[in-house]
């Protein structure tokens, strides 16, 4: 009998009741063999530092049940929803994964391939490059065709649930990819994804980190080893990115052209802001816009500081292991030898142009939250946890 792979796509920043309240439930609906989760590590697909650094998470989530953890590096993780989800499902489809499972507000799996139906038809994708020519927001763009093509408002009110989206790509991703994934939607406990007030037991990480920022006690909220954790200073590191950003904007004054995400003339309107704001969080807000959206942005100013080339998916692909248990190892031994072949276990004379992305990035995270030996650890080999 073949065993039953379950993949998760996760960011956990941090890792909250919520989060293991999902685990378990995988768990106890799919009983998978090993369960395999892909993570983004020094920064957020919103393009936030993220609260906790990859190796401490890692090790984290190893202890939670995961039985292998993977890499999906920042160059392909700070990204928008779309090509998140693309190639953290094609990266789990590398491991053999049979199931995927994911969180979503409405776990009915026939409305959401009733919305994937319409987003796919010709008529809507012509309103959404329409839309997209005023709106860079995913959200806006998406919203506005939806109702210039006649969708339901129920529909749309569905489509603007915050995990809908990703799990659209989701299931997007695994049609494009023509996998034989057996998918499975579980309902979201508690509070929304982009909620900023904690309102429930089970707290958006969102509301956490907020939570965190002003001082305030998050033990109800998150299990005992996100506790333990020494998280982030997150304005501390914010004010050290923007002096970067300055020197990088202001004085360095690059070729933006080459640069991956910058178009348009953004740099333009971005170093036009830069010049007058006097903190990371008041340059924020005189950028917002309902053009470019603050996580658009946000996601560009790593572009610019990691110098991502503006072709850079067409690099190699790139397959990192940054912990498993035993369980995990076992499977890892069963996989095919042109896979093993493919995985990277550490960094360490790498010349894999995404995993050097991916060690710059790094590079700059210690720079940002002064968190001393984590560029040492991308050389090291796998976590493995002795069950």
């Amino acid at each position: 009998m073949e065993p039953v792979v379950l993949g998760i796509v996760v960011e956990f920043n941090p890792y909250h009741l919520g989060h293991q309240y999902f685990i378990s439930q995988a768990k106890a609906l799919i009983n998978p063999n090993v369960m395999i989760a892909i993570t983004s590590t020094s920064f957020s697909m919103r393009g936030e530092i993220a609260i906790v650094d990859k190796f401490t998470k890692t090790e984290q989530m190893l202890a939670e049940g995961i039985d292998i953890v993977l890499e999906l590096p920042c160059a392909k993780s700070v990204q928008s929803a779309d090509f998140f989800a693309y190639h953290a499902i094609k990266t789990l489809s590398q491991m053999q994964i049979t199931d995927l499972a994911f969180g979503v507000e409405n776990e009915d799996i026939a409305l959401l391939y009733q919305l994937l139906t319409i987003i796919q038809t010709p008529d809507f994708q012509k309103h959404l490059q329409i839309a997209l020519k005023t709106y860079t927001s995913y959200k806006r763009a998406y919203t506005q065709a939806f109702e210039k093509s006649g969708t339901s408002s129920e529909l749309i009110a569905l489509f603007n649930q915050p995990n809908v989206t990703l799990a659209l790509q989701y299931l997007k991703a695994i049609q494009d990819l023509k996998l034989d994934v057996k998918i499975h939607p579980l309902k979201r406990m508690g509070s929304h994804y982009h909620d900023t007030a904690i309102t429930h037991r089970f707290a958006s990480a969102g509301a956490i980190r907020r939570a965190l920022r002003s001082g305030k006690d998050i033990s109800e909220y998150v299990p005992e080893s996100t506790l333990k954790l020494s998280f982030v200073d997150q304005a501390l590191a914010e004010e050290r990115l923007f002096s970067l950003l300055q020197y990088a904007m202001l004085v360095k004054n690059p070729n933006y052209g080459e640069f991956f995400g910058l178009s348009e003339g953004i740099e333009n309107y971005l170093r036009q802001h830069l010049r007058n704001a006097t903190s990371y969080s008041d340059f924020l807000e005189r950028i917002k816009n309902k053009r470019y959206s603050i996580s658009k942005c946000q996601r560009i100013f790593f572009y610019l500081l990691w110098e991502l080339p503006k072709k850079f998916d067409q690099f190699h692909p790139y397959l990192r292991i940054l912990g498993f248990t035993v369980r995990g190892e076992k499977y890892l031994n069963t996989l095919p030898k042109e896979t093993k072949g493919e995985i990277l276990t550490s960094l360490k004379h790498s010349k894999n142009p995404i995993g050097l992305i991916e060690l710059k990035a790094t590079q700059l995270y210690e720079i940002l939250t002064q968190k001393q030996g984590l560029t040492q650890k991308e050389f090291l080999i796998p976590l493995k946890r002795k069950d």
